[in-house]
């Protein structure tokens, strides 16, 4: 996949989350280094929140 504008970006994510399946590969090519910073930054938050939604499921249920 080719990151070209941040239109682009919007469909990139769309990519990893629906397309990508957990433990498959991609490629994406990057034009700048700031096009890989705002997909990157994007990628990590979606990770760190998914992280601690299951975090909090854990907890939950060992308190239950």
């Amino acid at each position: 996949m080719r990151a070209n504008t941040s239109e682009n970006n919007e469909s990139i994510m769309k990519w990893f989350k629906e397309e990508v399946a957990e433990g498959e590969n991609g490629i994406i090519i990057y034009p700048n280094l700031q096009t890989f910073r705002q997909i990157y930054t994007e990628y990590v938050k979606d990770q760190l929140a998914k992280t601690g939604e299951e975090e909090d499921d854990d907890y939950n249920s060992t308190r239950n």
